[in-house]
């Protein structure tokens, strides 16, 4: 079971049903949330290892790496699948319709259009026709979900 929680002064003491449950747990990102910043994650529902950008990456350190997404700030990222911002490309948003802006999650694949592990490159920025938009969560509340659903 993988549960996220987000929110600025958030207490774990008050996260309901889980508490005294947890057996791991992850910071995403930097401390401030209006930070425009991309992470991916190894695998789905982010699990596994972590990589961040936060500016235009050229080459990522790993390479064709990305089955989960957290996404905080205002601007969206290009992702690219060839080094040097080259070949096929799509634009991820956070949830930037509210304000302030609020993060946003895309938990597998099919959230940002399977283009999972075919990122080399990625731009600050929307430099593509195609875009997605990652669902907001509520601050403060938990979802839970089945490390196994589809």
């Amino acid at each position: 079971m993988v549960t996220y929680v987000w929110g600025q002064n958030f207490k774990l003491s008050t996260m309901g049903g889980i508490n005294g449950k947890v057996s791991s747990i992850r910071h995403s990102g930097v401390d401030d949330l209006s930070a425009n910043t991309l992470n991916f994650y190894e695998g789905p529902r982010s699990m596994g290892i972590e990589q961040n950008v936060y500016k235009d990456s050229p080459k990522l350190n790993y390479d064709k790496f990305d089955k989960s997404i957290i996404i905080t700030g205002c601007k969206p990222f290009t992702l690219y699948e060839k080094e040097n911002f080259g070949g096929k490309r799509i634009c991820v948003y956070p949830n930037y319709t509210s304000t302030p802006c609020k993060p946003g999650f895309l938990e597998k694949p099919s959230a940002f259009g399977h283009f999972a592990d075919q990122v080399s490159s990625v731009r600050l920025g929307c430099f593509s026709k195609s875009s997605f938009v990652a669902k907001p969560f509520i601050e403060g509340k938990s979802k839970s979900i089945n490390l196994f659903d589809n």
